[in-house]
């Protein structure tokens, strides 16, 4: 059972990886390089500018929201610990979306490249997007 679970997160990589690699070359994951990507399987530019923008401002904005309401009226904390338990509940929720989200699409016959297109592209602004939320959260998260 350890081996299984200490595979699992190479197999998601292995996964994210091949259809990251298939969607970009355009090709069908069966590996054909004479069929191309069916258009119903591409990710349209204001989808995934809906998706970066909904992941990666708006649920960190909720979230931070609703720790802050949690923090002032509802959840008593104890003080030891207060800071670090919202920065945990903040961070999570800041993060793009995980691989293992394609495992799920590959088993559900879903569009695995428009997956892999959506996760790609969060990736991309991860890098500003991410550091600015972490920043913030960082930031609310030691003034409690």
């Amino acid at each position: 059972m350890k081996s299984v679970g200490d595979a699992a997160v190479p197999i998601n990589m292995f996964i994210l990886g091949s259809s990251l690699y298939f969607s970009a070359r355009g090709t069908g994951s069966s590996g054909s390089s004479g069929s191309s990507v069916r258009e119903e399987e591409k990710l349209p530019l204001r989808t995934m500018f809906g998706i970066i923008l909904g992941k990666l401002v708006i649920m960190p904005a909720i979230v931070v929201g609703t720790a802050m309401l949690l923090r002032y009226h509802i959840l008593s904390i104890p003080e030891d610990i207060d800071a670090s338990f919202y920065l945990v509940v903040m961070l999570v929720m800041a993060t793009p979306t995980a691989n293992n989200v394609m495992v799920m699409a590959e088993l559900g016959g879903q569009s695995k490249e428009a997956m892999a297109m959506s996760i790609f592209s969060q990736y991309i602004c991860a890098p500003v997007v991410l550091t600015a939320s972490i920043s913030v959260i960082v930031t609310i998260a030691s003034g409690f």
